[in-house]
């Protein structure tokens, strides 16, 4: 049994974050924000000295995915258990400049797995490795090594970079500009890497209004390096704020150009929607969404007109709630190409700092196809109907003292465009976070 196997291994984990949590100082509390993201390095509060502050943090993730083929008659069901320590490290010698450290000791236990078992490798990642240049007068700021990349719903990235990135701040606005490669040196510095190496080129400029409405608008431009040679690139806008009536509402959109296999092309998507916030008790909620990525009416002509994101995305935001999660539906999970999404949630706030969100999915192909381009659902698409189905996910947790708590359960109900595979799909997450 899986379990009894890796018994041992999570008894040894255990043991050292116990003696971990012996020597370090008592975290003080950071200043509560608005959202958590449980995968955000930890806090560097903890000093060692003057210019040298680091932070410590563990974390365990339990995931189960369940019927992702979509046929109740097969075991196909993945339970795996994730423990990992990260630690994050700062170092300011001078006003001017700063380095930065992000190392994240993961290792993996499969409680459940199908005939494909899944990689349980113990690995020790660098996440970030940087140096930052700064001047206040006027406001500009160089980085140079291993850096997050993270836009506001991660439609576009959520994804740690080497890079070479240039910002320049003047009063209410700033231009960014970037060159990056994923995995220019490994990550994994226990394992090798053996991704695709894509170059990067990033401009995006920003302004905020005195209504507190929030513009942006970017170029992002691809070369990968080896495999199928995608060279797509970017145009978009990018934009967020608070209206009247306790109304928020965001809107990205995008036309994407370039080449992918040797075919151009010309594809666009939109992601809007907004949330009504109340004041009565418990802080209800409700929230609306629309997403819709263009699709391909004639495949065998010169030009593709599938729209598709950036692949490094992870599209996880918060609604009215806490919790950042997948809004596109957690059992799903599709990147938005040749998709009609529409999204309707409520949630509550039982107490500070905690949510708990209640969130629907109808999901429809724009053309009828065969392929659903990067989603987690395993079964055949029969590419002669649209209908793809239906999403249900509910999300709750928090921030309690020195832990963090996420909850997720997301079930995806499937419709005729199935060609194999008619039974309902779940994924159930559970997340806690200590901070030392």
């Amino acid at each position: 049994m899986l379990f009894m196997r890796n018994l041992g291994r999570l008894q040894r984990i255990t043991y050292i974050l116990a003696i971990l949590h012996i020597l370090c100082i008592q975290p003080s509390h950071a200043e509560e924000e608005e959202g958590l993201d449980l995968d955000n390095p930890p806090d560097t509060e903890k000093v060692l000295t003057d210019s040298l502050r680091y932070g410590l943090e563990a974390q365990l993730t339990f995931e189960r995915e369940g019927n992702f083929d979509l046929d109740n008659r097969s075991e196909d069901d993945i339970a795996i258990a994730e423990p990992q320590i990260s630690l994050a490290a700062a170092y300011t010698p001078l006003d001017w400049l700063r380095g930065f450290l992000e190392l994240e000791l993961i290792s993996p236990i499969a409680l459940e797995s199908d005939e494909d078992e899944p990689d349980t490798s113990t690995s020790l990642e660098l996440n970030q490795a940087y140096i930052a240049l700064s001047s206040p007068q006027p406001a500009f700021s160089a980085k140079i090594g291993r850096q997050s990349f993270q836009d506001a719903r991660q439609w576009l990235y959520d994804e740690d970079l080497d890079a070479v990135r240039l910002i320049l701040g003047i009063p209410r606005s700033s231009i960014d500009v970037s060159a990056s490669r994923d995995r220019l040196h490994r990550r994994d510095l226990l394992n090798d890497d053996d991704d695709a190496k894509t170059n990067r080129y990033i401009l995006s400029g920003r302004y905020v209004f005195n209504s507190g409405i929030d513009l942006n608008a970017y170029v992002l431009a691809q070369d990968e390096r080896g495999g199928d040679n995608d060279d797509p690139v970017f145009f978009g806008v990018y934009s967020s704020g608070k209206l009247p009536l306790s109304l928020d509402y965001w809107l990205n959109a995008a036309y994407v150009g370039g080449k992918a296999e040797d075919v151009d092309i010309e594809a666009y998507g939109v992601d809007l929607g907004m949330t009504v916030r109340t004041d009565l008790p418990v802080s209800p909620s409700m929230t609306l969404g629309f997403a819709y990525g263009s699709g391909d009416n004639n495949p065998d002509d010169s030009v593709d007109h599938n729209f598709r994101q950036t692949g490094i995305q992870e599209n996880e935001a918060a609604f009215g709630g806490v919790i950042a999660f997948d809004y596109y539906g957690e059992a799903l999970a599709p990147e938005l190409s040749n998709l009609i999404i529409l999204a309707a949630g409520v949630g509550i706030r039982p107490v500070q700092d905690s949510s708990i969100d209640l969130v629907y999915h109808y999901y429809l192909q724009d053309e009828a196809s065969d392929e659903l381009r990067d989603a987690n659902i395993e079964s055949e698409l029969n590419g002669s109907r649209r209908d793809i189905g239906h999403g249900l996910d509910l999300i709750a947790g928090g921030e309690f003292g020195d832990f963090e708590l996420e909850f997720i359960l997301g079930g995806f109900f499937p419709e005729n465009a199935f060609s194999s595979g008619t039974d309902p799909a779940y994924f159930l997450s559970l997340e806690v976070v200590y901070e030392f």
